[in-house]
């Protein structure tokens, strides 16, 4: 393990949290990378093959300057590259908690896509997706499409892109028998089509979705130094790039990894979130989606379980240091009159009209496709949904063009002393939805 020890116990009435603090800082990359015979078939057997492919991609600026990000070839490649150290079975994340070793697979509902988003070296993003809903549910794949047709006819070799799993590649030819995907500085996976970012293929087909991304997620020191498997972690000041801290020598930045979730049934989106305490003053980079307008969402934890605590607490969020609406309850009560949560069981028409009145005061109910518990016994299964808990918060509506793009948390003190809970706030994930989406009245947004 890369830990050693903070010498930090932080005491709550409810339980003694003790804290590790990484002992490395790791830089690690994973690759995505056809095998020779992916190339032979598109026709490609040298170099110079090479570049006139990506060139046909990419375009011609920048040619023969291949340390330029303009540059075709160097278009090409880092798209191939990610950082963080991503083993095959964690590409796409289904797990929200670990017990004495052993992984809970079982915390999504059955049926539902897996998936992950991960901005690439190329400053543009890749989506990899388990498709579950589907007959190749048994594989991982790239910009994987549901269309028949793609978006743009010339991506139709280059979208469903599949990670060939290492114990079958090492068995389709004697020459990779003893492949090996670890490097010194990552991993390598095999993939069966060559990989292409093409912007009308990606806006128009396979990002033109709701995109929801785990926050733990975007920052690659937490998955090159094992963060994700410790069970609580204090992440110090610079050490993730993709977070700023303007609040002094103590980042106040934490992270819960598996074990520590599942424990104390803080199951999240996907089992992995960074929280913030002490005051906190912070920025996440956010990842580069397309240029378009979005609806921006965030996720809340609402008042519950440890969290069950009254407080005049907020936070104001910035947008690029632009405030972004109104100050926001460190933990709302969702079922005060202010918010007014109901149980979709408690209503007539299963939430329809719960909803409405929840966006026209700028939340809404968490998603439906995970599970906050799950009892052994009987099976049932309690989604996020289902739970006051576990809120989403609208923040505003806002064109994001490219290039860097922050969002900032703030910490507004209470009027009165209050407990160690009052001056903390989750960040599991935060959502970029097409406004076209949001405004479709034929096709209403599912609850997923």
């Amino acid at each position: 393990m890369n830990y050693v020890p903070s010498g930090i116990t932080t005491y709550s009435p409810a339980f003694t949290i003790s804290i590790n603090i990484p002992q490395y800082r790791y830089f690690k990359f994973t690759a995505f990378v056809e095998p020779d015979e992916v190339f032979h078939k598109n026709g490609i057997y040298t170099l110079d093959d090479l570049k006139a492919f990506a060139e046909k991609w990419y375009g011609t600026k920048e040619k023969g300057n291949y340390k330029n990000p303009e540059n075709a070839l160097y278009k090409f490649v880092a798209y191939h590259f990610v950082e963080g150290e991503i083993p095959y079975n964690r590409v796409v994340l289904s797990r929200s908690g670990v017990v004495d070793g052993e992984y809970f697979d079982n915390y999504y509902i059955p049926g539902m896509d897996l998936y992950n988003y991960y901005p690439t070296m190329q400053g543009t993003l890749l989506k990899a997706l388990k498709p579950l809903s589907t007959t190749d549910g048994l594989n991982i794949y790239l910009n994987y499409s549901k269309r028949k047709i793609p978006y743009n006819f010339e991506m139709r070799n280059h979208t469903n892109v599949r990670i060939i799993e290492v114990t079958e590649f090492t068995q389709m030819n004697e020459r990779y028998a003893n492949f090996v995907p670890n490097a010194g500085n990552g991993l390598i996976h095999p993939i069966d089509k060559i990989l292409i970012y093409n912007e009308d293929e990606m806006v128009g087909n396979i990002l033109n979705e709701r995109m929801r991304f785990d926050i733990a997620l975007l920052q690659p020191e937490l998955s090159s130094n094992n963060i994700w498997h410790t069970d609580h972690a204090e992440i110090p000041i610079d050490y993730c790039k993709g977070i700023k801290t303007f609040s002094g020598k103590n980042s106040g930045v934490y992270c819960c990894g598996e074990h520590w979730n599942y424990n104390l049934n803080c199951i999240m989106f996907i089992g992995l979130r960074p929280f913030y305490t002490n005051n906190f003053d912070h920025a996440v980079l956010l990842p580069p989606v397309p240029p378009r307008t979005y609806e921006i969402r965030i996720s809340s934890r609402g008042g519950s379980g440890l969290y069950n605590n009254r407080t005049t607490a907020k936070y104001q969020l910035y947008f690029d240091d632009k405030i972004c609406g109104s100050p926001i309850p460190t933990h709302p009560i969702p079922t005060d009159p202010e918010i007014g949560w109901v149980a979709d069981e408690d209503t007539y028409d299963n939430g329809v009209e719960n909803d409405k009145h929840l966006r026209n005061k700028g939340w809404m109910k968490a998603p439906d496709s995970y599970c906050i518990y799950i009892d052994d016994k009987t099976g049932i299964r309690e989604t996020a949904r289902g739970s006051y808990g576990h809120m989403r918060k609208i923040i505003h509506r806002q064109y994001i063009g490219k290039g860097e793009h922050w969002l900032r948390y703030r910490y507004i003190p209470p009027k009165y002393s209050e407990n160690f809970f009052a001056s903390d706030v989750d960040l599991d994930y935060i959502e970029f939805v097409p406004l076209h989406i949001v405004n479709d009245p034929n096709k209403p947004e599912d609850r997923h």
